[in-house]
């Protein structure tokens, strides 16, 4: 991929749901590029997202309410996660509980202010963004491998209806989360109020 004269290397990418024809890229310099797929235009815009490379770009799923469909999530090695509108070109929240590289991000599939992030050492972090962002809604570990030392988290999986977390881990293991009711069912006004909260994001 060139941007100008210029190579760049991809390290994650996404297309929104509103779009077939754009795509969000993020680079191993921590750079975010938007192009377009089926026209002479490219990449047409660029600009620093992260501090170190960037492992995940995820679009909000927005099933039910397509006023979310603009927002989407970086992970990066800089051991912060951020939060996006695609309107824009700067972040609208950053969480910062990881306690190495943070490699990988995803979206509830079934509570739209739910998400989880996993790190380099071990710990999966549940935030709810309709609520409080300065610390996460639920943390836990993968348990130490037959070394001692615990095992990056480098890919998560959601089950269909929310309420499980699959963890893939550097040591080859599959660590499966069971996770509360009370956290995974989203409450009939949640869409709103993250809809409400971030639209204030954008205005400041």
């Amino acid at each position: 991929m060139k941007h100008g004269k210029e190579e760049i290397t991809t390290t994650s990418f996404a297309f929104p749901k509103s779009s077939q024809n754009s795509l969000i890229m993020g680079s191993d310099e921590g750079w975010l590029y938007k192009g377009h797929v089926y026209d002479n235009e490219g990449i047409y815009d660029a600009f620093q997202a992260h501090k170190a490379p960037m492992t995940s770009v995820q679009f909000h799923p927005s099933q039910k309410n397509n006023n979310l469909a603009e927002y989407y999530l970086t992970a990066s090695f800089d051991w912060t996660v951020k939060l996006w509108s695609n309107k824009i070109n700067r972040p609208l929240l950053t969480f910062e509980s990881a306690r190495d590289y943070v490699l990988d991000v995803q979206w509830s599939p079934v509570h739209p202010a739910l998400f989880a992030m996993g790190d380099g050492s071990g710990r999966l972090d549940i935030w709810n963004i309709s609520g409080d962002s300065d610390v996460p809604s639920l943390t836990a570990h993968v348990d130490p491998s037959s070394g001692g030392e615990r095992a990056a988290i480098s890919r998560i999986s959601w089950s269909e209806n929310g309420s499980q977390i699959a963890a893939g881990t550097s040591s080859g293991a599959v660590h499966v989360f069971v996770l509360r009711e009370d956290l995974v069912i989203p409450n009939t006004d949640d869409a709103s109020q993250i809809t409400d909260r971030l639209q204030k994001k954008l205005s400041e």
